[in-house]
């Protein structure tokens, strides 16, 4: 349903423009979607900007790995620790950073923040892109980028501005999440094609450029959808807002376990298989190069084929399981599987290996929407956004620690010859996940 209305201008006027029309959206509720006469126009530019943003960042990802470890000197242990150290520190960065980028985005407005994040990662690019040799250059750029890193926080932000209706705004948080997935399956083998044609670090100067057409389209394009208030925002506001933020992810976790056992139990489930996950994905490139020989080329292609996986598996297959097998066997089987691809990147010998785990993980993912679905069936609507901020602050409190977990025993296992050995103990961890996840699906209590 939609109505127009004309906004008169309640007091004298002298100019001789037309009165400004306000559109008024509503959902099928009858709810309220957008007053601003902008926000309607915001979508398409916001998933636009976030598709250009991420495939900037993907062209680095396989990239990466290739300029640690020749600014290790072919280290391969110096390599993992500086990688664990580097991606730990990030995380816990961005524990603060985010809701406090956050809080200055209801104040500033979104596109300030935006740009910020912009600028943060597109200094921190350059920075590695001219001295790829030096860990210690390479540091604070690295330093940088979380420290200025609200992009997803801040492109939610402007998703839940546009609508109020539920049903518009799920079918735009998809559309989000679809962007990013097509800018995973583009900008990793971009990133490596760029890498292998051209010279070292050659896919950071092209996503640097990127990035900075993409603050410009922010700027230029993108409508400003923070409401509108009486007046542009001092030094006192922002201050005010950064003393208020919540930035302690700990209360929100301890929300998440004083619920159901059912979920208690679910909850430590997910700090163990999110300890074995980001400890994967911190490690696994390194890997591939030291123990395969991989080039940026083949990493970009095996990253694109990854993102391909995460589509198929989320869109396709994790329905035809839930229908097929149940939500519960799906969420088991998933688990059991995760634990399985594991081992196999750890047994791989060459990159046959590397496939036949990725073919494995693929249907291991098709338990994520069954857990999400049945998580979120635990508490009621009112609670929903208490609970989803508490799973992510329990990811958030357990990130920094997988880092370091994998870099360790990756860096041990180089030196004494067996560099699959941490993927051997991340699938342990993952095992342990799956017994723990048999045990909480028993729980009485869970809905």
């Amino acid at each position: 349903m939609r109505s127009d209305a004309k906004a008169e201008d309640v007091a004298p006027c002298h100019c001789t423009s037309a009165p400004k029309e306000t559109t008024i959206l509503l959902g099928e509720d009858g709810t309220q979607v957008s007053s601003h006469p902008q926000l309607k126009d915001a979508l398409f530019p916001m998933l636009f900007a976030v598709f250009l943003f991420v495939t900037c960042i993907a062209m680095t990802v396989p990239v990466r790995p290739r300029l640690i470890l020749d600014a290790a000197g072919k280290d391969a242990a110096l390599a993992s620790y500086f990688t664990g150290f580097v991606d730990s520190i990030q995380a816990i960065i961005t524990i603060f950073s985010s809701p406090l980028l956050g809080a200055v985005s209801d104040v500033v407005g979104r596109k300030p923040v935006l740009i910020l994040t912009h600028l943060g990662e597109l200094v921190g690019l350059f920075v590695v892109a001219q001295f790829p040799y030096s860990l210690w250059a390479q540091f604070p750029a690295y330093l940088l980028i979380a420290l200025t890193n609200a992009y997803f926080t801040t492109a939610n932000t402007v998703i839940a501005d546009i609508t109020t209706d539920p049903l518009i705004s799920s079918r735009n948080y998809g559309w989000l999440g679809a962007a990013v997935g097509v800018a995973f399956l583009i900008g990793p083998a971009l990133g490596g094609l760029t890498e292998s044609t051209f010279y070292l670090a050659s896919s950071f100067h092209v996503a640097c450029i990127g990035i900075a057409f993409a603050a410009l389209f922010v700027h230029f394009v993108l409508p400003e959808t923070k409401p509108a208030d009486s007046g542009a925002a001092s030094a006192t506001d922002v201050a005010r807002a950064l003393s208020e933020a919540d930035v302690n992810p700990v209360p929100r976790v301890q929300r998440l376990f004083s619920h159901s056992k059912g979920l208690q139990w679910i909850a430590l489930t997910l700090a163990i298989s999110s300890l074995a996950q980001s400890g994967l994905n911190s490690i696994l490139f390194l890997y591939a190069k030291v123990k395969l020989g991989w080039d940026t080329k083949e990493t970009g292609f095996f990253l694109s084929l990854l993102g391909l996986a995460l589509l198929v598996s989320q869109s396709v297959l994790a329905p035809l399981a839930v229908r097929t097998l149940g939500e519960v066997n799906t969420i088991l089987i998933g688990y059991v599987l995760s634990a399985i691809h594991y081992f196999i990147y750890g047994a791989a010998r060459s990159s046959a290996g590397m496939y036949l785990a990725l073919l494995v993980g693929t249907f291991a993912f098709t338990s994520d929407p069954a857990l999400k679905s049945l998580i979120a069936r635990q508490v009621d609507k009112k609670d929903q956004g208490g609970l989803q901020g508490s799973v992510s602050a329990l990811s958030a409190v357990v990130k920094p620690v997988s880092p370091l977990f994998a870099a360790g025993l990756f860096g041990y296992g180089s030196r004494i010859g067996l560099p699959g050995l941490p993927f051997y103990a991340i699938g342990v961890v993952a095992s342990v996940a799956a017994v723990l996840m048999r045990i909480a699906l028993w729980k009485p209590d869970l809905k």
